[in-house]
């Protein structure tokens, strides 16, 4: 069994996929913009097109989906934690503030 962590961003999706690219090497493996697959049009806010629908990253062996959310809410950050483990002291010191 595997399960693969989906984290909504409400807006701010590719600020956190640029993030963990810049601090943790995530490799992009898939993205979908609202503009690319439309749902229908009173789901999607106004200027949404570019926001992501849907994508999938890789951080060293660990699948993460991630979206801009489904529009419906402004849920915070609150209650969630990623726990990150690394195999060498290198990895660790590269990771440190």
């Amino acid at each position: 069994m595997n399960v693969t962590p989906y984290l909504m961003f409400n807006g701010r999706c590719e600020e956190a996929i640029n993030f963990y690219k810049a601090e943790l090497g995530a490799e992009v493996l898939a993205m979908l913009r609202f503009k690319e697959n439309p749902p229908p049009p009173d789901r999607v806010p106004v200027n949404w097109d570019n926001k992501i629908m849907h994508s999938c990253f890789k951080i060293g062996e660990t699948q993460i989906m991630a979206s801009d959310g489904d529009c419906a809410d402004k849920a915070g950050f609150s209650g969630v934690t990623l726990s990150i483990q690394v195999k060498t002291e290198a990895a660790r010191a590269r990771l440190e503030p």
